[in-house]
């Protein structure tokens, strides 16, 4: 930092030195020895001044590559697919990218864990089949061990993880067509605020953070819903049987979910505050996401008592 000026051109003349020694005997090019240079420098310094004078690179390639995190490439992909896609596609993103989903959910645990405050009764240890889902609603036990033990339970259940992930990228892209949220805008004001100064990032580490911020909140609110009700419990049973993962989901209410933190971080927005894990009933239910899917039912009911009560009274007005 600072320095190069002065170390840089002693490491070129080491570096053509040695390739000529290398290389002055070689008549096979299959043979020849090449040499890489990684130069390192901040952001701070790369977008306010120039890294170093271009006529030293003579004879050299030169190649800038903006910085990308382990982990964020998954992201990055995905939401330049949902900017450049034509209206309305959504395409799988688990059939063209590799990727480690425990890696990618290993934010979203601790994020839960650490915000997650305990309102179950404690209910006896031999009512639990699964000691990870029982350690998990302990009131004493650490947000380290609460990681562990959610961290245990998710990876039996990897189209869980991979649901959870599609239901992100569906809901953002949603958001496509809107001028102040669509992910579109999202790139041209960071774009923006770079060449402006604003930002001391490079552009694919700002896009990190905004996505890390958005996904692990929104995660994050998907896993209270997912814990409630000793629902860790009966969410354990599902790792033999998963074919109904995606139809629990959606009995979700995602519209209220923030895809934005406009804050980048420096504040919570509304759905970032503590996590109250509570029970509606006195023993574990079996099916998962019950209490949304009895919110349902009754809706639904409710909406048919008034289509009767409103079709009958125009007959009897009639």
């Amino acid at each position: 930092m600072g320095q190069q000026r002065q170390h840089l051109p002693f490491v070129r003349q080491l570096i053509d030195k040695t390739e000529f020694i290398c290389n002055k005997n070689e008549n096979n090019q299959r043979s020849k020895k090449y040499f890489l240079m990684l130069i390192h420098v901040p952001a701070q310094e790369l977008y306010n001044q120039s890294a170093f004078p271009s006529i030293f690179l003579h004879g050299w390639d030169l190649y800038f590559f903006d910085t990308c995190t382990p982990g964020s490439a998954f992201h990055l992909q995905k939401m330049l697919q949902i900017v450049s896609s034509p209206k309305k596609q959504f395409k799988d993103p688990f059939k063209d990218i590799l990727c480690d989903l425990n890696v990618i959910f290993d934010d979203c645990l601790w994020d839960f864990c650490s915000r997650t405050q305990m309102f179950h009764p404690q209910l006896p240890r031999e009512m639990f089949s699964d000691g990870n889902a029982y350690e998990f609603y302990q009131k004493q036990t650490s947000v380290t061990k609460r990681v562990e033990c959610f961290e245990k339970i998710l990876r039996r259940l990897t189209q869980l993880q991979e649901q959870i992930v599609n239901i992100y990228y569906e809901q953002l892209s949603k958001k496509k067509n809107s001028s102040q949220q669509s992910p579109y805008n999202k790139i041209y004001q960071m774009s923006k605020d770079i060449l402006c100064g604003k930002r001391f990032t490079g552009l694919v580490d700002s896009l990190q953070l905004q996505i890390r911020i958005s996904f692990t909140n929104f995660v994050s609110n998907i896993l209270k819903y997912l814990a409630n009700d000793y629902g860790l419990e009966t969410l354990s049973k599902l790792s033999t049987s998963q074919n109904n993962i995606g139809s629990i989901l959606n009995l979700i209410d995602y519209s209220s979910f923030a895809l934005d933190d406009e804050s980048n971080g420096k504040s919570p927005s509304p759905t970032q505050g503590i996590f109250q894990l509570v029970t509606h009933y006195a023993c574990i239910l079996q099916t998962p996401l019950y209490q949304l899917f009895h919110q349902r039912i009754k809706a639904h009911a409710d909406d048919i008592k008034r289509e009767l009560i409103h079709s009958q009274n125009k007959i009897l007005g009639s």
